[in-house]
């Protein structure tokens, strides 16, 4: 039996003596840089969840390097930020101290055990003063090249962690709803009785503020054109495929999934579209307030939008709640409720205020502005779902085309003004006992010819606005029960009775409505709105919708109407541009491209973080620390928890804060706060192959161009966006600057799925994370790689159960046993002897391809199929062994099929194919991982058997066996097939009419 508690520690030994792994990077002819995103040393150690990248992509690397690559696998520690400081809080001790302690049990006592190729003599550290004096070098530059400045901005904050948060360090929580908060209270989303959603700190589970501090931000937002463009580059993914990328593309282009670039391209958020100015309309009560009209230095408001076709049908305004004109438009009489609001607000994140399907919230400032295109008054609300740094932090409702603004607008009775109509451009329902049956045929006879039928049998119409201008009311009027209604959706809502047709645009005309349905029908109304009743759906205010939705909100191109001289143009075509040059040309509007993507916050108000290498002057401003004063130390400051009053707790050391301006000599000060630490994981993966070779600048360029950029990173789809952002930015910054010449830092990302825990996703709030020790010890490295990579597929991760992970062990022993109990076993048959080449040929073909595409799942599975197959042959030469092997006579074919075996084995589990093939290789001191991959024979392959399906009218009647390339053969098979018996008795006096051939697999043949 596999003795894993001897075999494992004694390789790795043997491995960290001889240096197997080593990789010289100044001589390296063929690089292949492997790279997994390092981790956190936060808590009390790395848990299973944490196996899954670097099982993944250890087995890459080993794969690669037998392929004859040098394979640079680094690993590090992410070991500043919020993550290790609270720890460090949590448990009472200095995170100066404590750090040091659990980087020390992440390596030694767990990722070590891992038997994988991580070169720890150039391990990164970003709290080692070696790292991120480089990291203070990197902000010093985005400082003298113009791509760092300290502004007042409002940022999401903790008042529990007492720092600033970025979205991803937040998440959303149920919380018992506070007395006197109830689900009617503005920027509060109910989920339940007695319950609501907060936005709170991932961390300490605190409700997040929304703050305005004094920041120091990257300009990220200067690169978001070229983020973008470069998404563009190698959408094929010819990755591991020995195809031959170009030199430009290697370092312009970047060759990910659609799905991770998806994901950029969205938080890039790249639009189109003009500014436009309202100006504003003052109230009385506002023009004779404390605010008075003279301190309103604006005379408007610029929105910026998409769709500027749709500015006739604006029928309000909205304000992020962060506006700076909210307080000068405000009416004393709405004073009260506007800051209650943005209270509530502050409550929430960007990410929860834009989220799609959730209900919109808003409260009114009283004021109005006027859409100078109409001469209409607008009246001005605030709500949540603008955003400050989005775009102007204002823009137009246009509740007849925006599902968003039509729902807000339904929610506070706004008016809804149509503008666009689809080409047929109007919509009727009408019930079937409302009319006589014979309606349909006058409608008919009157030109009405687009008309079908619901699953009642009730009658839907579609129709033109000619058709409708000219006769539809009238044909429906004549013929309407007087207890019913029709409804119609085009140019306006309309009701049509038997003696009246009502007009519906805001709430008020719905309370009319509703009345004289009422008192019509009393059954039908009760306890109806009309929206409900027209089958309009947002979130889960009103029922689902079916027949009225893309009429009641319009989105595509259409018709343009109530749109002075514009009506009858196509609204995205002609129409958008004819009124945008139009608005142009008046000076109300501009032209206008804008991003989603914000400038990126770097400062933290906390301790543990390489400090900021700026001094601040009275007399020169904001100086850079000279790069010969390199690093700024972190200070050991006793009491390091956070003080809330905005400032890092490096304030409090005021002899380390004194400090003299490079410029004029005088008394200064230092920045106190931090950096982010997706600084410090900015930049990181440029250090690696330098460490060791220099410390008198970030990187060694000769070294840096021969490695990089990076060939692989793997690493969890929840840093697809920000963290990726950030490193691709700094980057491209970088090579802008001549330190580097290329500006993509990774050719390939792969995101690996997650483990989650017998059907619950894996987290320390839950309490069911499993620390992988209890594995090793039990079962060995080996057994737990190979089990976390059969789970499922690489990108979906799968569900770790403790009985599963057994059968793996399983295995494990039973090749350990087959090979030590059968090393000289002689195949006696020739049809055995064939069959075992074309399958250990056809498995090591499938285990490449599948090892080149990350598919290590059903690598796995082909190796158990390979065993299996193995174990066969076992069982039927046995008994045609020699009586007396004496001699020890060894059998080629067998001897070459277990040792593809083992190679084949030796990416995934490290320690027992190089303990197997040191006993099938007595005389040989070369380890398992430094042999060549086996090849595969493509004309053994060719003439491999493979057994076809063959169908009748889609039933068996008969398989037949076929060569490889003879089952791909349409013809071949065709003629096989009609010489069959069983066949030929199905088909006796019936006609072919078609065939359906799936070349290797099946054969259809339809009478």
């Amino acid at each position: 039996m596999y003795d894993h508690t001897q075999i494992e520690p004694k390789w790795i030994k043997t491995w960290d003596k001889n240096k197997t792994f080593k990789v010289d990077v100044k001589k390296a002819k063929k690089p292949f840089y492997n790279l997994a995103m390092f981790p956190y040393p936060s808590g009390e150690g790395l848990h299973v969840g944490h196996i899954i990248p670097y099982s993944g992509v250890d087995t890459l690397g080993r794969f690669m390097r037998m392929r004859g690559f040098d394979v640079f696998e680094p690993m590090g520690f992410d070991a500043f930020g919020i993550h290790s400081e609270n720890f460090a809080i949590k448990q009472g001790i200095h995170p100066k101290t404590l750090i040091a302690k659990t980087t020390q049990y992440f390596r030694d006592q767990q990722m070590k055990r891992l038997g994988t190729l991580f070169d720890w003599e150039r391990e990164v550290n970003t709290t080692d003063p070696n790292y991120y004096k480089w990291t203070q070098w990197i902000f010093v530059q985005m400082f003298k090249h113009g791509l760092a400045e300290k502004r007042k901005a409002p940022v999401t904050y903790c008042p529990s962690c007492k720092t600033v948060l970025s979205d991803e360090q937040t998440e959303i929580a149920k919380q018992s709803q506070p007395q006197g908060l109830t689900d009617k209270t503005p920027g509060v989303e109910p989920s339940a009785p007695g319950v609501v959603s907060v936005t709170v700190c991932e961390r300490c589970k605190t409700p997040i503020e929304r703050r305005e501090l004094e920041q120091w931000f990257f300009q990220i937002t200067k690169y978001a054109n070229k983020l973008l463009e470069n998404l563009d580059h190698l959408n094929n993914d010819v990755w591991g495929k020995d195809q031959k990328i170009p030199e430009k593309d290697l370092k312009n282009g970047i060759n990910w999934s659609e799905k991770t670039k998806r994901a950029q391209r969205n938080w890039i958020g790249k639009q189109e579209g003009i500014e436009i100015k309202f100006s504003i309309k003052y109230q009385e009560s506002l023009a004779s307030s404390d605010t008075g009209r003279a301190s309103i230095k604006q005379d408007g408001i610029t929105v910026f939008t998409k769709f500027p076709e749709t500015i006739f049908g604006v029928t309000y305004i909205v304000l992020a709640p962060e506006h700076k004109l909210v307080s000068q438009l405000t009416t004393p009489e709405q004073k009260k409720a506007v800051e209650e609001y943005i209270n509530q607000v502050k409550g929430k994140t960007e990410q929860e205020r834009i989220a799609e399907g959730k209900t919109k919230t808003g409260v009114f400032t009283g004021s109005y502005v006027t859409n100078q295109v109409n001469g209409e008054k607008v009246p001005v609300w605030v709500a949540d779902y603008v955003l400050a740094t989005y775009g102007t932090g204002a823009v137009m409702g246009v509740p007849a085309h925006d599902e968003r603004d039509f729902a807000f607008a339904r929610k506070y009775g706004l008016p809804i003004k149509r503008v666009v109509l689809p080409k047929n451009s109007h919509k009727s329902f009408i019930l079937k006992e409302s009319v006589p049956s014979d309606f349909v045929e006058t409608l008919k006879k009157n030109g009405y010819e687009n008309i079908s039928y619901d699953f009642n049998g009730n009658i839907q119409v579609e129709f033109n606005y000619d058709q409708f201008a000219n006769s539809f009311i009238k044909l429906v009027a004549q013929a309407l029960d007087a207890k019913y209604f029709v409804d119609v959706v085009g140019s306006n809502n309309i009701f049509v009775f038997k003696d009246k047709v009502m007009y519906f645009t805001d709430s008020h005309d719905e309370k009319k409505i509703i009345g004289e349905i009422t008192r019509r029908w009393p059954d039908f109304a009760k306890n109806r709105t009309l929206f409900p009743l027209m089958g309009f759906q947002w979130g889960d205010e009103v029922a689902e919708t079916t027949f009225y939705h893309d009429y009641l909100c319009f989105e595509e191109n259409g018709i343009l109407v109530n749109s002075k001289g514009f009506d009858g143009m196509q609204s995205q075509k002609d129409g958008r541009e004819a009124i945008v040059e139009w608005m142009v040309k008046q000076g109300w509007a501009g032209r206008k491209t804008t991003f989603k993507l914000r400038d990126w916050c770097i400062s933290r108000q906390r301790y543990w973080g390489p400090p900021i290498p700026m001094i601040n002057c009275s007399k020169c401003g904001w100086q850079p620390v000279p790069e010969k004063d390199l690093p700024v130390v972190l200070p050991f400051v006793e009491d390091y928890q956070p003080t809330g009053d905005g400032k890092s707790p490096l304030a409090k050391d005021k002899a380390w804060m004194k400090v003299k301006c490079p410029k004029c000599q005088g008394w200064a000060e230092r920045e106190t706060d931090v950096s982010d630490t997706f600084l410090d994981s900015a930049w990181y993966f440029l250090r690696y192959p330098s460490v060791g070779l220099t410390d008198k600048e970030p990187w060694d360029r000769t070294v840096t161009k021969k490695w990089l950029p990076v060939d692989i990173y793997i690493g969890g789809n929840e840093h697809a966006v920000l963290h990726l952002m950030y490193a691709r930015f700094i980057t491209m910054a970088l090579k802008d600057m001549d330190f580097i010449d290329f500006e993509e830092p990774f050719k390939k990302f792969f995101a690996h799925g997650l483990l989650i825990k017998e059907g619950v996703k894996m987290s320390k709030s839950r309490g069911n994370v499993v620390n992988p020790n209890i594995y090793l010890d039990k079962y060995g490295a080996d057994t737990l790689r190979m089990y976390i990579l059969f789970l499922g597929p690489y990108e979906a991760g799968g569900d770790f159960r403790d009985t599963a992970i057994a059968g793996t062990y399983r295995f494990l022993n039973r090749i350990w046993t087959l090979i030590n109990n059968y090393p000289n076993l002689i195949i006696t048959s020739k049809e055995v002897s064939q069959k075992l080449e074309a399958v250990k040929n056809k498995t090591v073909k499938k285990v490449t391809d599948d090892l080149s595409s990350l598919q290590f799942n059903t690598a796995i599975a082909s190796l158990m199929e390979y065993y299996n197959f193995l174990s066969d042959v076992v069982t039927k030469e046995l008994p045609n062994q020699p009586k007396q092997n004496k001699l020890a006579l060894s059998c080629a074919e067998w001897d070459s099929a277990i040792k593809v075996l083992v190679l084949l084995l030796a990416p995934f589990a490290p320690f027992i194919s190089e303990e197997l093939w040191t006993q099938i290789n007595k005389k040989s001191l070369q380890s398992v991982h430094d042999q060549p991959w086996p090849k595969y024979d493509e004309s053994i392959l060719k003439n491999q058997e493979v057994v076809i399906v063959v169908q009748v009218n889609g039933k068996v009647k008969d398989k037949i066996t076929f060569s490889t390339q003879e089952s791909r053969v349409q013809k071949e098979v065709e003629k096989a097939v009609m010489n069959s018996p069983k066949v030929r008795a199905t088909l006796a006096n019936k006609k072919i009419a078609k065939t359906i051939f799936v070349p290797g697999r099946l054969i259809n043949l339809v009478t």
